[in-house]
Protein backbone atom coordinates (compact mmCIF):
# COMPACT_ATOMS: atom_id res chain seq x y z
CA UNK A 1 0.00 0.00 0.00
CA UNK A 2 1.14 3.50 -0.76
CA UNK A 3 2.72 5.05 2.38
CA UNK A 4 0.80 8.25 1.75
CA UNK A 5 -2.47 6.28 1.74
CA UNK A 6 -1.57 4.66 5.06
CA UNK A 7 -0.78 8.03 6.62
CA UNK A 8 -4.00 9.53 5.33
CA UNK A 9 -5.98 6.67 6.92
CA UNK A 10 -4.46 7.17 10.38
CA UNK A 11 -6.81 10.05 11.42
CA UNK A 12 -9.84 8.00 10.35
CA UNK A 13 -8.70 4.96 12.34
CA UNK A 14 -7.91 7.10 15.35
CA UNK A 15 -11.32 8.79 15.12
CA UNK A 16 -12.97 5.35 15.07
CA UNK A 17 -11.17 4.23 18.23
CA UNK A 18 -11.79 7.58 19.91
CA UNK A 19 -15.53 7.23 19.35
CA UNK A 20 -15.39 3.61 20.48
CA UNK A 21 -13.63 4.55 23.72
CA UNK A 22 -16.13 7.33 24.30
CA UNK A 23 -19.12 5.01 23.77
CA UNK A 24 -17.76 2.12 25.85
CA UNK A 25 -18.50 3.52 29.35
CA UNK A 26 -22.09 4.30 28.35
CA UNK A 27 -22.51 0.81 26.92
CA UNK A 28 -21.22 -0.75 30.14
CA UNK A 29 -23.54 1.44 32.22
CA UNK A 30 -26.50 0.55 30.01
CA UNK A 31 -25.77 -3.15 30.43
CA UNK A 32 -25.58 -2.76 34.21
CA UNK A 33 -28.82 -0.78 34.34
CA UNK A 34 -30.61 -3.48 32.39
CA UNK A 35 -29.28 -6.20 34.68
CA UNK A 36 -30.11 -4.27 37.84
CA UNK A 37 -33.57 -2.89 37.05
CA UNK A 38 -34.89 -5.29 34.42
CA UNK A 39 -34.75 -6.19 30.76
CA UNK A 40 -37.22 -3.48 29.69
CA UNK A 41 -35.47 -0.61 31.43
CA UNK A 42 -34.89 1.13 28.11
CA UNK A 43 -37.99 0.39 26.05
CA UNK A 44 -40.76 1.18 28.56
CA UNK A 45 -42.70 -1.98 27.74
CA UNK A 46 -42.91 -3.32 31.26
CA UNK A 47 -41.37 -0.93 33.74
CA UNK A 48 -43.57 1.25 35.92
CA UNK A 49 -43.02 3.93 38.54
CA UNK A 50 -45.96 3.23 40.83
CA UNK A 51 -47.27 6.14 42.90
CA UNK A 52 -49.23 5.83 46.11
CA UNK A 53 -52.63 7.52 46.27
CA UNK A 54 -55.26 8.44 48.84
CA UNK A 55 -58.97 9.16 48.70
CA UNK A 56 -60.80 11.97 50.43
CA UNK A 57 -63.17 10.47 53.01
CA UNK A 58 -65.56 13.43 53.00
CA UNK A 59 -68.83 12.96 51.10
CA UNK A 60 -68.89 14.91 47.86
CA UNK A 61 -71.67 17.37 48.62
CA UNK A 62 -69.83 20.55 47.66
CA UNK A 63 -66.48 21.86 46.46
CA UNK A 64 -63.83 20.40 48.75
CA UNK A 65 -61.08 22.92 48.25
CA UNK A 66 -60.56 26.62 47.76
CA UNK A 67 -57.92 29.05 46.54
CA UNK A 68 -57.32 32.47 48.07
CA UNK A 69 -56.40 35.42 45.82
CA UNK A 70 -55.10 38.10 48.22
CA UNK A 71 -54.82 41.64 46.80
CA UNK A 72 -56.01 40.57 43.35
CA UNK A 73 -59.54 41.86 43.22
CA UNK A 74 -61.29 38.59 43.94
CA UNK A 75 -61.77 36.60 47.07
CA UNK A 76 -61.83 32.92 47.85
CA UNK A 77 -62.55 30.76 44.81
CA UNK A 78 -64.04 27.27 45.18
CA UNK A 79 -62.27 24.31 43.57
CA UNK A 80 -63.87 20.98 42.81
CA UNK A 81 -60.72 18.94 43.39
CA UNK A 82 -60.30 15.24 42.82
CA UNK A 83 -61.30 12.14 44.70
CA UNK A 84 -57.79 10.69 44.33
CA UNK A 85 -54.96 12.59 46.02
CA UNK A 86 -51.28 11.98 45.25
CA UNK A 87 -48.46 11.89 47.77
CA UNK A 88 -46.83 15.25 48.43
CA UNK A 89 -43.43 14.18 47.09
CA UNK A 90 -44.68 12.04 44.18
CA UNK A 91 -43.48 14.57 41.55
CA UNK A 92 -40.03 14.62 43.16
CA UNK A 93 -39.90 10.82 43.12
CA UNK A 94 -40.59 10.78 39.38
CA UNK A 95 -38.12 13.60 38.67
CA UNK A 96 -35.34 11.66 40.43
CA UNK A 97 -35.64 8.86 37.90
CA UNK A 98 -36.21 11.06 34.86
CA UNK A 99 -33.25 13.35 35.54
CA UNK A 100 -30.82 10.59 36.53
CA UNK A 101 -31.46 8.21 33.64
CA UNK A 102 -32.55 10.51 30.79
CA UNK A 103 -29.19 10.03 29.00
CA UNK A 104 -29.72 6.28 28.82
CA UNK A 105 -33.40 6.05 27.87
CA UNK A 106 -35.67 7.08 25.03
CA UNK A 107 -38.85 8.68 26.28
CA UNK A 108 -40.23 9.01 29.76
CA UNK A 109 -40.93 6.34 32.34
CA UNK A 110 -44.40 4.85 32.60
CA UNK A 111 -45.75 6.69 35.64
CA UNK A 112 -48.93 5.15 37.03
CA UNK A 113 -50.98 5.14 40.18
CA UNK A 114 -51.23 1.86 42.03
CA UNK A 115 -54.80 1.20 40.87
CA UNK A 116 -53.75 1.32 37.21
CA UNK A 117 -51.47 -1.70 37.65
CA UNK A 118 -53.68 -3.48 40.15
CA UNK A 119 -53.28 -6.90 38.49
CA UNK A 120 -49.84 -6.37 36.92
CA UNK A 121 -47.02 -8.45 38.39
CA UNK A 122 -45.02 -9.60 35.32
CA UNK A 123 -43.05 -6.36 35.04
CA UNK A 124 -40.51 -4.21 36.81
CA UNK A 125 -42.41 -2.23 39.45
CA UNK A 126 -40.75 0.59 41.38
CA UNK A 127 -43.22 1.34 44.16
CA UNK A 128 -43.24 4.61 46.07
CA UNK A 129 -44.82 4.63 49.51
CA UNK A 130 -45.64 2.11 52.21
CA UNK A 131 -48.28 -0.60 52.04
CA UNK A 132 -50.68 1.69 53.91
CA UNK A 133 -50.93 3.88 50.82
CA UNK A 134 -49.61 1.88 47.85
CA UNK A 135 -51.50 -1.22 46.70
CA UNK A 136 -48.50 -2.69 44.87
CA UNK A 137 -46.25 -2.23 47.89
CA UNK A 138 -48.91 -4.12 49.81
CA UNK A 139 -48.96 -6.92 47.21
CA UNK A 140 -45.17 -7.25 47.17
CA UNK A 141 -44.93 -7.26 50.96
CA UNK A 142 -47.69 -9.82 51.30
CA UNK A 143 -46.35 -12.23 48.68
CA UNK A 144 -42.58 -11.84 48.90
CA UNK A 145 -41.33 -9.08 51.19
CA UNK A 146 -42.26 -10.52 54.56
CA UNK A 147 -39.08 -12.55 54.68
CA UNK A 148 -37.03 -9.37 54.51
CA UNK A 149 -39.01 -6.94 56.65
CA UNK A 150 -42.43 -6.49 58.21
CA UNK A 151 -44.55 -3.35 58.40
CA UNK A 152 -45.90 -3.51 61.94
CA UNK A 153 -47.23 -1.44 64.80
CA UNK A 154 -44.56 -0.47 67.31
CA UNK A 155 -44.69 -0.05 71.07
CA UNK A 156 -46.53 3.27 70.76
CA UNK A 157 -49.08 1.71 68.37
CA UNK A 158 -47.66 3.68 65.50
CA UNK A 159 -46.31 2.18 62.32
CA UNK A 160 -42.78 0.73 62.39
CA UNK A 161 -40.54 -1.60 60.43
CA UNK A 162 -39.37 -4.93 61.80
CA UNK A 163 -36.16 -6.47 60.50
CA UNK A 164 -34.08 -9.29 61.97
CA UNK A 165 -36.29 -9.27 65.05
CA UNK A 166 -35.75 -5.58 65.80
CA UNK A 167 -38.41 -2.85 65.76
CA UNK A 168 -37.50 0.44 64.05
CA UNK A 169 -39.90 3.25 64.95
CA UNK A 170 -40.15 6.92 64.09
CA UNK A 171 -38.04 8.78 66.66
CA UNK A 172 -39.47 12.00 68.00
CA UNK A 173 -37.08 14.74 69.01
CA UNK A 174 -35.05 17.59 67.61
CA UNK A 175 -34.35 16.57 64.98
CA UNK A 176 -36.88 13.78 64.47
CA UNK A 177 -35.71 10.57 62.77
CA UNK A 178 -37.73 8.74 60.13
CA UNK A 179 -37.13 5.13 59.08
CA UNK A 180 -37.40 3.67 55.58
CA UNK A 181 -36.76 0.50 53.62
CA UNK A 182 -35.45 -0.17 50.14
CA UNK A 183 -36.43 -3.65 49.00
CA UNK A 184 -35.27 -5.10 45.66
CA UNK A 185 -36.07 -8.65 44.67
CA UNK A 186 -36.16 -10.64 41.47
CA UNK A 187 -39.72 -10.81 40.19
CA UNK A 188 -40.81 -14.43 40.77
CA UNK A 189 -43.21 -14.07 37.83
CA UNK A 190 -40.36 -13.15 35.46
CA UNK A 191 -36.79 -13.32 36.78
CA UNK A 192 -35.63 -10.74 34.23
CA UNK A 193 -37.77 -8.11 35.98
CA UNK A 194 -37.44 -6.60 39.45
CA UNK A 195 -39.84 -5.67 42.23
CA UNK A 196 -38.66 -2.60 44.12
CA UNK A 197 -40.16 -0.86 47.15
CA UNK A 198 -39.16 2.58 48.45
CA UNK A 199 -41.16 3.01 51.65
CA UNK A 200 -40.83 5.20 54.70
CA UNK A 201 -42.82 5.73 57.87
CA UNK A 202 -43.43 9.19 56.42
CA UNK A 203 -43.02 10.56 52.92
CA UNK A 204 -39.58 11.88 53.84
CA UNK A 205 -38.49 8.30 54.33
CA UNK A 206 -40.05 7.09 51.08
CA UNK A 207 -38.32 9.86 49.14
CA UNK A 208 -35.01 9.17 50.90
CA UNK A 209 -35.14 5.48 49.91
CA UNK A 210 -35.83 6.44 46.29
CA UNK A 211 -33.03 9.02 46.33
CA UNK A 212 -30.61 6.43 47.71
CA UNK A 213 -31.62 3.93 45.02
CA UNK A 214 -31.21 6.38 42.15
CA UNK A 215 -27.87 7.76 43.34
CA UNK A 216 -26.30 4.52 44.60
CA UNK A 217 -27.57 1.94 42.12
CA UNK A 218 -24.02 1.32 40.82
CA UNK A 219 -22.78 0.42 44.31
CA UNK A 220 -25.87 -1.67 44.96
CA UNK A 221 -25.32 -3.56 41.69
CA UNK A 222 -21.66 -4.08 42.54
CA UNK A 223 -22.50 -5.35 46.04
CA UNK A 224 -25.53 -7.49 45.25
CA UNK A 225 -25.58 -8.04 41.47
CA UNK A 226 -29.01 -9.60 40.89
CA UNK A 227 -29.46 -10.93 44.42
CA UNK A 228 -32.46 -10.01 46.52
CA UNK A 229 -31.75 -7.50 49.28
CA UNK A 230 -33.36 -5.03 51.64
CA UNK A 231 -31.80 -2.01 53.33
CA UNK A 232 -33.24 -0.16 56.31
CA UNK A 233 -32.41 3.52 56.74
CA UNK A 234 -32.56 6.24 59.32
CA UNK A 235 -33.29 9.71 57.92
CA UNK A 236 -33.22 13.04 59.65
CA UNK A 237 -36.73 14.35 59.10
CA UNK A 238 -36.69 16.85 56.25
CA UNK A 239 -33.31 15.75 54.86
CA UNK A 240 -33.97 13.03 52.31
CA UNK A 241 -30.51 13.29 50.70
CA UNK A 242 -28.73 11.78 53.72
CA UNK A 243 -29.93 8.27 54.48
CA UNK A 244 -27.94 6.26 56.99
CA UNK A 245 -28.05 2.47 56.58
CA UNK A 246 -28.96 0.88 59.93
CA UNK A 247 -29.56 -2.69 58.83
CA UNK A 248 -29.42 -4.88 55.73
CA UNK A 249 -30.54 -8.35 54.78
CA UNK A 250 -30.00 -10.47 51.65
CA UNK A 251 -31.43 -13.65 50.21
CA UNK A 252 -28.39 -15.46 51.60
CA UNK A 253 -29.41 -14.41 55.11
CA UNK A 254 -32.92 -15.70 54.44
CA UNK A 255 -31.64 -19.08 53.27
CA UNK A 256 -29.50 -19.66 56.39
Amino acid sequence: MDPLSILSAVPTIWDFFRRLLKALPKAITSHSLKKFFGKHFFDNKKIYLVLDTYRDSRPRTDNRYYKDYPNRGKGRQPLIGGDIIYGTFAPKFVSLFESKFSDFRKGQFNVVIDEEVDTVMDATLVCYGSSDSNLKTFDIEKEYGGKYYEFVFGNNRRRAFKMKGRIFEFKQGTPAKDRAVLLKIKNPNDKEHSLIVCAGLSEWGSLAAAYYLVNNWRTLYKDYKQKNFCLLFEITYGQFENANVLERITEEDIDK
